[in-house]
């Protein structure tokens, strides 16, 4: 699991290699708390927004007003 940022957008990969299981990844763009903004995350960690699991193996750029996109990367 990775996630990387230039400052205005973000990427956020889930991926494991010999046949190891992927950490979960989890991402939520409608929290109370950051309502211009979107929170990436190990765990659900709350309930107050609802919260988008990253399936494995997939990476997703995350960009200010996009929706998230998950792409297969397997």
């Amino acid at each position: 699991t990775c996630v990387i940022s230039d400052g205005s957008q973000l990427l956020a990969i889930r991926h494991a290699i010999g046949g190891l299981q992927c950490p979960s990844l989890y991402y939520s763009d409608s929290h109370p708390d950051f309502k211009d903004g979107m929170i990436v995350a190990s765990e659900a960690f709350d309930t107050q927004a609802q919260w988008h699991e990253l399936p494995p193996h997939h990476l997703m750029f995350l960009k200010p007003n996009q929706t998230p996109q998950p792409v297969s990367i397997a």
